[in-house]
C-alpha cells in the first residue's frame, strides 16, 4: 500500500486533524502481524529475529545450537554444546573428506547443560546440532 506523507506537522498549525491521514494510518496499522508488535520477539533491523519460543504446526522448539568442528576419537569424550540447557536431541554430522563410511555415538545419559559426550569408530570432524523442544 503506497502511502500519502501529511507532514512535516508541527503542533498547534496546519494541517488540522485529517479523517483521510489518520484512515491511512489506522488501516496500516491493521496490516501489521502480531510478530511485529509482540514484545518476545525482537529484530536487530537486518533480517535477525530473537524469539522466546518457536511453535511448529506439531510441537515447538526453545533452543537450537551449532557447535562444532570437533575432534572426535575412540574414546568416550566430553564436548561443549552451546546450548545453555540439557538438550533433548543431539544430530552429530561427520565432515566431509573421509572416503568410507563412518559412526558417531552420543551418550544421551551424561548430557549436561553445557557438554555432551560423543565417541567415533576412528579419528573424526564432527558437527553437531543441539536442540531443545
Amino acid at each position: 500500500m503506497g502511502y500519502v506523507q501529511y507532514g512535516p506537522f508541527v503542533n498547534g498549525s496546519s494541517p488540522g486533524l485529517s479523517s483521510s491521514f489518520f484512515n491511512q494510518v489506522e488501516a496500516f496499522l491493521t496490516t501489521l502481524n502480531s510478530a511485529s508488535t509482540d514484545a518476545n520477539i525482537l529484530s536487530d533491523g537486518n533480517g535477525a529475529l530473537t524469539i522466546a519460543k518457536l511453535l511448529l504446526t506439531a510441537g515447538t522448539m526453545t533452543r537450537i545450537a551449532k557447535a562444532g568442528p570437533l575432534s572426535v576419537t575412540t574414546t568416550l569424550t566430553f564436548f561443549n554444546h552451546g546450548l545453555g540447557a540439557i538438550p533433548d536431541f543431539v544430530i552429530p554430522v561427520i565432515a566431509a573428506g573421509s572416503t568410507s563410511a563412518h559412526n558417531c555415538y552420543v551418550d544421551f545419559g551424561t548430557m549436561t547443560t553445557t557438554q555432551v559426550k560423543l565417541q567415533g569408530d576412528g579419528s573424526l570432524t564432527v558437527y553437531i546440532l543441539s536442540i531443545k523442544f
